[in-house]
């Protein structure tokens, strides 16, 4: 039996919790009509190496670095395999909005399949997590809770890409990884 999934494809940093329902931070009215993930990037998560300050994935300037996700055959646009999981990286260029910071925002995902598939990280400097609910055309509803390791400091056996290092706004290359579960 081929097992389809379907994917929120992009990152969903989490300051200090993770709840998907998955709007940027707007207007009561605006927060229940659910939107492509693409439309509700607010985080830049992904820097050139030579201008580390045009993302700040993590609210203290640090961001992962283009050049090693590269390295790491994650580009734009490309769609990488994931536990089983196709995920497309978003077509975006360093410092431009890539990602969602969660925040009860809603999601509107298309396809078929029997499971989806989230490629998140926390960015609070520990483990993050809330609930969240699908909900299908035919208005039947599912609920689920989501957690995430930090992406400094999370566990390197369930990484899905793990870096050399992070940029910082000085340009600075601290020790350790970065990384995206």
């Amino acid at each position: 039996m081929r097992r389809w999934v379907v994917s929120c494809a992009a990152v969903l940093a989490a300051a200090a919790s993770l709840v998907t329902g998955v709007a940027p931070r707007a207007a009561a009215a605006d927060r229940a009509v659910p939107l492509p993930l693409e439309r509700l990037f607010d985080n830049r998560a992904v820097s050139d190496d030579a201008r580390p300050d045009a993302a700040d994935f993590d609210g203290a300037g640090a961001s992962l670095s283009a050049r090693d996700l590269a390295a790491a055959g994650w580009t734009p646009g490309r769609v990488l395999t994931v536990a089983g999981a196709r995920l497309t990286w978003p077509q975006r260029r360093p410092g431009e909005p890539d990602n969602v910071r969660a925040d009860g925002q809603l999601v509107r995902v298309t396809g078929r399949g029997d499971a989806l598939a989230f490629l998140v990280t926390g960015t609070a400097g520990g483990p993050v997590g809330g609930p969240g609910e699908v909900t299908y055309a035919d208005g039947g509803r599912s609920a689920y809770r989501l957690t995430a390791p930090d992406w400094r400091t999370g566990p390197l056996a369930t990484k899905a890409v793990a870096l050399p290092h992070v940029n910082t706004p000085a340009g600075g290359f601290p020790s350790g990884p970065g990384c995206t579960w």
